[in-house]
């Protein structure tokens, strides 16, 4: 298939229309009549997953973070950005970026999360006028310190951070993957109990702690790694056979836990 008819695909699963305005969605990297024989699905772009994608002949990464975020001056290979951008043009590998619109996509990557940690009668947070925030019941009701446990075992991710009294009574939460904590407001507590995002800072942390609120960090790469398993089961649902679709499994957490 062509990189265009692959893209046409792409948009009508996860729509132009739900991208966030100056958010750098769409094909950052690649030729619209490419013949494309095998997509493989990641993260991001990191060297390692491009680094794979060469080794294995693939011919298009679709990722959920954009590698080419802001204005870039040059493309040289003294930067990061630089080394990447060239290794990706030099082996014709074709770059897709759904960031923003795979967030808020009716069946995207909140929706997908809250399904993961098994959150009930999932809806949107009426304050959240961006709609990335989600509103899910949990199926029976534990302790703040219990909850932060079982979401450190449903994303493999253990010894999550939180905020908040151990013993508070959980029974409904709001979440967002990634980094959401500018998304945190106060009235959201009149609705749930507790909030669940990623990049929890200090100060943030703070003002949760002092006015009595609950913030479980669920973190950036444990919140949506998963988004490699969601693209590739949209792709598989929606592209023609003659093409293979492969999930990326050289992507490394950067962020490491010390170990006693």
């Amino acid at each position: 298939m062509k990189l265009n008819e692959i893209i046409k695909i792409i948009e009508k699963v996860v729509p132009k229309e739900a991208i966030e305005q100056g958010d750098p969605c769409g094909l950052q990297i690649g030729k619209y009549q490419k013949d494309i024989r095998h997509i493989r699905v990641a993260l991001e772009a990191s060297i390692d997953v491009i680094e794979g994608a060469i080794k294995d002949d693939v011919d298009m990464l679709f990722v959920h973070h954009p590698l080419i975020y802001t204005p870039i001056q040059n493309i040289c290979d003294d930067t990061v950005t630089g080394h990447k951008i060239q290794e990706l043009i030099r082996s014709d590998i074709a770059l897709y970026v759904a960031h923003s619109n795979m967030d808020r996509a009716t069946n995207g990557l909140n929706r997908y999360f809250g399904n993961k940690i098994e959150l009930e009668h999932i809806t949107e947070m009426s304050i959240d006028t961006h709609g990335y925030t989600l509103i899910g019941n949990l199926k029976k009701p534990m302790s703040l310190k219990s909850y932060a446990v079982f979401l450190g075992q449903k994303l493999s991710m253990p010894n999550l951070k939180y905020v908040g009294d151990d013993q508070k009574n959980i029974e409904k939460a709001a979440f967002v993957t990634g980094s959401g904590m500018s998304l945190l407001k106060e009235e959201m507590f009149d609705e749930v109990d507790v909030f669940l995002t990623g990049d929890l800072k200090y100060h943030d942390a703070m003002w949760v702690y002092e006015s009595g609120n609950c913030v479980i960090d669920v973190t950036h790469y444990g919140s949506e790694i998963m988004v490699t398993e969601l693209m590739y089961e949209l792709l598989l649902q929606h592209m023609d056979k003659s093409v293979i679709v492969s999930k990326d499994n050289y992507l490394v957490n950067p962020i490491k836990n010390s170990e006693v």
